[in-house]
């Protein structure tokens, strides 16, 4: 992401995709204004990137998005190696369900990420058996989640 942004900056490329809300794109657009393009949020695009775990959303207003842009958008996403212990993984994702009032500040699209929007079933990897653990212990783990996990896993 960093490089494709310099470039940007530095004239070598026109264009490339990176984060909302990222160091990069302040220090880029203090160099040169920046702009992320919005993309149509049309049914045919949400059923395209949904098959990759994104879909298009109303981005916030922030360095080079302005207000009302839509933009693809992944989830909040965390990849844990399959030897991390169940009770590691589990103590984890336990303690942002727990802590969510503390967590959001830290950046502006942890906003979005709230105790409905932690278990998405549209993942394109497995989850840890330590995350599903817990989301099975709070009720956050449906038929969706394992019917997703199945396909996955074939």
């Amino acid at each position: 992401m960093a490089d494709g942004t310099r470039g940007v900056v530095e004239g070598r490329v026109d264009a490339t995709n990176t984060g909302v809300g990222i160091a990069i794109n302040e220090e880029a657009n203090a160099a040169e204004p920046i702009r992320f393009l919005s993309v149509p949020n049309t049914e045919a695009a949400n059923k395209i990137l949904v098959k990759v775990g994104a879909s298009v959303a109303k981005a916030p207003a922030t360095t080079g998005v302005k207000e009302g842009n839509t933009m693809i958008g992944y989830p909040l996403t965390l990849a844990a190696s399959t030897h991390i212990s169940e009770r590691t993984i589990y103590t984890l994702v336990k303690a942002w369900w727990e802590n969510l009032g503390e967590i959001q500040p830290k950046h502006p699209l942890l906003k979005r990420w709230t105790k409905e929007t932690q278990a998405i079933t549209n993942f394109t990897v497995p989850y840890h058996p330590g995350a599903v653990n817990f989301y099975k212990e709070v009720g956050a783990w449906t038929a969706k989640h394992e019917a997703r996990t199945k396909e996955l896993c074939q």
